[in-house]
């Protein structure tokens, strides 16, 4: 059986204590996963990030990306984008940005099946 890929909703302006709390919410979940995760962050409600937020996910993602096989940001925004793209190349992790979350989904379906 498939696991669904995790989704975390991030609404606002993201600060770091925001973001470690989002994250903290699906630790368990991760750590307890029979098979590596996909997660899928919904940033389509989100107005900003504070750049300590985005430092504690790079080093968050570090800690953590051997349970977790891909992460989709779903964002309209073309900036968030590129930003994602960066993050991607820098941590070495499969990490992409959509501008849907059935877009996002079916990606982590696939990567899923490839990992």
């Amino acid at each position: 059986m498939r696991m669904l890929p995790i989704h975390l909703h991030l609404v606002g302006h993201l600060s770091e204590s925001g973001l470690r709390d989002t994250l903290s919410s699906v630790q368990v979940s991760i750590d307890t996963a029979d098979k590596r995760v996909q997660l899928v962050f919904d940033c389509l409600n989100m107005s900003g990030y504070d750049l300590a937020a985005r430092v504690a996910f790079v080093e968050w993602n570090a800690r953590n990306k051997e349970r977790v096989s891909a992460v989709a940001v779903v964002t309209q925004n073309s900036l968030w984008h590129v930003v994602v793209a960066t993050m991607a190349l820098v941590s070495r992790q499969t990490i992409k940005a959509f501008a849907t979350i059935a877009d996002a989904d079916a990606w982590c379906v696939t990567a899923a099946a490839d990992d």
